[in-house]
């Protein structure tokens, strides 16, 4: 009905000599996103400082959220979004955190064989391919998690970690998502030639990254 409510709640394990914890002020920096990308509201920080919070939006269409933006508190943040969402965050979304974040468990999910590396490719290609963005951001775009990584999500999962099968997973990963590509990775490593002396200077060592 044009109303999206966005519930937050908060939890601190015990510790010793402190079996139940207050709540803490949590700064929420967010972002709520259209179906094309823009920002439906002007970004801003939600401060959760009980147990549980709830906000409400007018909004003319459903939005994507971008939570946590900046890694704006120090905190797990827990909540389940479907690979289309994540692709559309990594796509579109303005904040590099959750970018890199939902690049990260996009490739999670394509090495373990739970999603499609074609469509984390095409989620990849405008992230990738934007100028505006630094090449070194995108470069760890492109870093695909390590084989120790895909063994530890495996076991998290209930799941045996068989060092062989993940090496292959990863292996085979690697060759979808150049594939996919090719024609775009080509003409980045053709723009990010970067001529004369060796240089350590970060705009030359993010060029070389990607």
């Amino acid at each position: 009905g044009g109303r999206y409510t966005l519930t937050l709640r908060q939890e601190t394990p015990s510790t010793p000599g402190q079996p139940l914890k207050k709540p803490v002020p949590i700064p929420v920096a967010f972002g709520l996103l259209g179906v094309d990308g823009r920002e439906l509201i002007e970004p801003g920080v939600l401060e959760l400082d009980d147990t549980e919070r709830c906000w409400s939006f007018e909004l003319p269409e459903r939005p994507v959220p971008s939570l946590l933006r900046g890694f704006s508190a120090p905190v797990i943040l827990e909540r389940r979004s479907s690979e289309a969402e994540r692709a559309f965050v990594l796509a579109h979304d303005r904040d590099p955190f959750n970018r890199w974040e939902a690049a990260r468990a996009l490739a999670l999910e394509v090495m373990m064989g739970a999603a499609s590396a074609d469509a984390f490719a095409e989620a990849l290609l405008p992230a990738i391919t934007d100028a505006s963005l630094d090449p070194a951001f995108r470069a760890l775009l492109l870093t695909l998690p390590g084989e120790d990584e895909i063994a530890r999500e495996t076991w998290s999962r209930g799941r045996p970690a068989d060092p062989d099968a993940i090496h292959a997973a990863a292996k085979a990963a690697r060759k979808a998502l150049a594939e996919a590509l090719e024609p775009e990775l080509r003409g980045l490593y053709e723009a990010m030639e970067t001529p004369g002396p060796y240089t350590p200077e970060a705009g030359d060592a993010g060029r070389r990254a990607l």
